[in-house]
């Protein structure tokens, strides 16, 4: 839950606390407590997670501030690039530690795919394209728009949805597609491509 405060002083945070820790306890609500200024800041150093709240939020009262705020292209860009390399680098890292047992790399596949399919949506934002409503949609504008072919991302996409896991040369076979699409994603999104210039609301 977003709570827009005009300062946040120690005395003004004293006087929520009651009323947040309530709510955490009771309801499992966690609290980011900002001011408009802080809210500004956030959209240039952490611009996804201000467009997501931008996009998903529901106002309970009061003004919060997010109508205006600017989010760059070249943010997101970047926030992208970040996100991208670092779900390699920790793929990576998972393959080194379990890399004998298929069941753990299979695992591993599957949990990268929600993170991944988040990094190409704010990939198409970025570019001032919409997000679609579909993951399959999401997949062919992201091929489309990135130069990789929607199959590759369909069939990548296509493993979280398995009953149950493949033989284990399958799953080694998967892996090692993620791993190039993830590559051929670091290019295209560190291409020369520009970013769009209007974001939607």
């Amino acid at each position: 839950m977003l709570v827009v405060v005009a300062e946040a002083r120690l005395p003004a945070l004293i006087d929520l606390a009651p009323v947040l820790t309530a709510a955490q306890r009771q309801s499992q609500i966690v609290a980011f407590v900002a001011t408009p200024f802080d809210l500004r800041e956030s959209a240039r150093l952490f611009p996804v997670r201000i467009l997501e709240i931008r996009t998903h939020h529901r106002v309970l009262y009061g003004d919060v501030h997010l109508d205006g705020l600017a989010i760059e292209p070249e943010g997101l860009l970047l926030a992208a690039l970040q996100e991208l390399k670092n779900l390699e680098l920790r793929l990576r890292q998972w393959v080194f530690e379990r890399g004998a047992d298929p069941d753990m790399l299979w695992a591993g596949l599957v949990q990268s795919l929600p993170k991944l399919a988040s990094i190409l949506e704010t990939a198409l934002v970025s570019r001032g394209l919409g997000v679609p409503a579909t993951r399959g949609e999401l997949l062919r504008a992201a091929g489309q728009e990135l130069g990789i072919e929607a199959d590759r991302l369909e069939r990548v996409a296509a493993s979280r949805l398995r009953a149950g896991r493949p033989t284990d040369d399958a799953v080694r076979e998967q892996l090692g597609e993620l791993f190039e699409l993830i590559a051929d994603l670091l290019r295209a999104l560190a291409g020369p491509a520009e970013c769009g210039s209007n974001l939607p609301a």
